[in-house]
């Protein structure tokens, strides 16, 4: 599916399930940053705070923290009314998504977990079979996009994370960085993450591309 912007109009809620210095939270901001760029009305709802709430107040954003969204389901179904877009960021805010599924609000939900997170809230997560047409689920990488496919049978879009100095106009980013590879890994140091595997991959390089 496609959210263009001339549809979703200016408002945007932003929801995750934590503030902290995380990969998934960290792209998140960098979402938000664009998005109120680009002129868009936005506000943010946490499960949780964090560091990151330092970022968000120096754009003049100031977070909602609220660790639960069914019990209130009925007041959140009226508040989140006055937004054109909710984004509901990881598998974690599964809650949200239900309260908001079938709706007339349009959802991205922005999934990045690997497939033990899924199996471990299966019992609670909506199925992405069953999803009303205004929840659109969007993978991070093409690991989550296969974690989907697998367990559900669906092929749901992937969604790039934003990286912090995009300016919108790619092919002139591109060309001002040519002479560089950068690599970036959004996220805590894990041994699931395989930080360690990069590193070596990158030693592995020919050496015209260590060179840049």
């Amino acid at each position: 599916c496609e959210i263009r912007r001339d549809k979703m109009g200016k408002r945007i809620l932003f929801i995750t399930h934590q503030l902290s210095r995380t990969g998934a939270p960290i792209v998140l901001i960098d979402m938000i940053k664009l998005c109120v760029h680009r002129g868009f009305h936005a506000d943010v709802i946490s499960m949780m705070d964090g560091e990151l709430r330092v970022e968000l107040e120096e754009m003049g954003l100031t977070p909602q923290i609220i660790d639960r969204f069914f019990p209130e389901r009925q007041r959140f179904i009226k508040e989140w009314a006055h937004y054109d877009l909710v984004v509901a960021n990881t598998l974690i805010t599964y809650e949200a998504v239900h309260i908001l599924n079938g709706s007339d609000i349009p959802v991205l939900w922005w999934l990045h977990e690997g497939v033990q997170y899924f199996q471990y809230f299966k019992s609670v997560i909506p199925d992405f079979n069953e999803l009303g047409e205004n929840v659109h689920p969007y993978a991070v990488s093409p690991y989550v996009k296969a974690v989907v496919k697998d367990i559900y049978g669906c092929d749901i879009p992937m969604l790039h994370f934003a990286v912090d100095g995009y300016n919108g106009n790619s092919e002139e980013q591109y060309k001002e960085r040519a002479d560089k590879i950068r690599f970036l890994t959004a996220g805590t140091f894990s041994k699931i993450k395989g930080q360690d595997v990069l590193v070596q991959a990158i030693k592995m390089l020919p050496a015209e591309y260590i060179g840049k």
